[in-house]
């Protein structure tokens, strides 16, 4: 019978479940052979004393064991259990930690970068205003005219015309 929180399983009733035709039968190999060597169908042993039925296997679904019991529980593994956890507690601190401090460094990066740019604006601008900037007159030999180009290639063209 299941209880009411697990999840329904299937289970299946096999039509001999203390599996009585294969312990009765006599024909059986292993039967044949104790016979053979002595055994009289009683338990096994030099008094006769041993287990008389077969041996029976279980499923091990609670990942113990094998021979393992729910009440055998041994102190130590409980506090050793409790070391792990703490240092698996202590681990993910340290992790969150370097975290937070990857978080903060790249916090104060962003800042220190923002105040160096306001930095250098303010100096461009006092710049400007002193006069500093240096003009396109001063930084490159550009000759300016008022003419405009339909009069600028007309001269052009006359000089040309001169010293052909």
């Amino acid at each position: 019978m299941s209880m009411l929180a697990e999840p329904r399983r299937k289970q299946r009733i096999s039509v001999d479940p203390q599996n009585l035709n294969w312990i009765n039968n006599e024909k059986n190999f292993g039967k044949k052979l104790m016979k053979q060597m002595g055994w009289k169908g009683g338990g096994l042993g030099p008094e006769g004393v041993g287990i008389k039925d077969c041996v029976k296997t279980k499923a091990n679904n609670d990942q113990r064991g094998l021979g393992s019991t729910k009440d055998y529980c041994v102190p130590h593994l409980d506090e050793y259990a409790k070391i792990l956890e703490n240092l698996n507690k202590a681990k993910e601190n340290k992790k969150e930690n370097t975290f937070e401090k990857i978080k903060k460094r790249k916090k104060e990066e962003k800042s220190v970068n923002k105040l160096n740019k306001f930095e250098e604006d303010n100096k461009r601008s006092k710049r400007i205003k002193k006069g500093e900037r240096k003009t396109e007159e001063n930084c490159m030999d550009l000759q300016t005219n008022s003419l405009t180009m339909d009069q600028y290639f007309a001269q052009k063209m006359a000089k040309m015309k001169k010293v052909k």
